[in-house]
């Protein structure tokens, strides 16, 4: 009799325990799909493709692109700040664009679509660096 009322009690302690509805006050609870509260102010800087948040102790070094992380992606706020130069000479360059989104490098005349935010350019073949060579963009889907 003592087992049985013993594992009733506990049985229902660990029920209460599991609960649903309302998570605990210090857990984390999105109510949304991108919260606010996950985007972190940065930038990326040309032509090594840095990134950097706005809570490093480091200025941004031209030219660069100031914007907002979530997650992988980042969501661009302005235009290319700083001097836009030529890419250095006797280099191997590939002409395409640069999707801001995710830091891809989509060459010219190739079959991948680009989307959203991106600036044209060039891309050194062997440092995989980006020498930007006109303002940001906004492109379509496109092919």
């Amino acid at each position: 009799m003592r087992r049985a009322l013993l594992l009733g009690v506990l049985s229902l302690a660990g029920c209460s325990l599991v609960g649903g509805g309302t998570p605990p006050r210090n857990e984390l609870s999105l109510e949304s799909e991108h919260p606010d509260a996950m985007r972190v102010a940065g930038w990326i800087e040309f032509p090594s493709l840095t990134i950097r948040t706005t809570d490093q102790a480091v200025e941004p070094k031209p030219p660069f692109v100031r914007g907002f992380f979530r997650g992988g992606w980042f969501e661009t706020e302005g235009k290319i700040e700083g001097e836009i130069t030529p890419p250095p000479p006797r280099r191997v360059l590939k002409r395409g664009v640069l999707v801001l989104a995710t830091r891809a490098f989509v060459a010219d005349g190739s079959d991948i679509p680009v989307r959203g935010a991106a600036i044209v350019g060039f891309q050194d073949q062997e440092t995989g660096a980006f020498h930007p060579a006109a303002a940001i963009h906004a492109a379509g889907p496109s092919k």
